[in-house]
């Protein structure tokens, strides 16, 4: 699923770093030292008071992600 600003934002939990069950994740390939895997993608979105999307970031550093989130709101 692809995301973008503007779009209704879908009915799903959002990922935890804190050990919760997980609804929504992005799988796909990452690179590490030129080797491809697949694995998880950190993503983060941020939804406004009226559902719309506002800010889609995929592949975030978790120590990025809530600087870059309060950056745009």
């Amino acid at each position: 699923m692809t995301l973008t600003i503007g779009d209704t934002a879908p009915d799903f939990e959002l990922p935890s770093d804190a050990g919760k069950q997980i609804k929504l994740s992005e799988w796909g390939e990452k690179s590490f030292m030129g080797k491809k895997y697949m694995s998880v993608i950190r993503s983060h979105f941020i939804v406004d008071e009226h559902g719309t999307l506002i800010d889609v970031q995929y592949d975030i550093k978790p120590d990025a992600s809530v600087a870059q989130a309060l950056e745009k709101i």
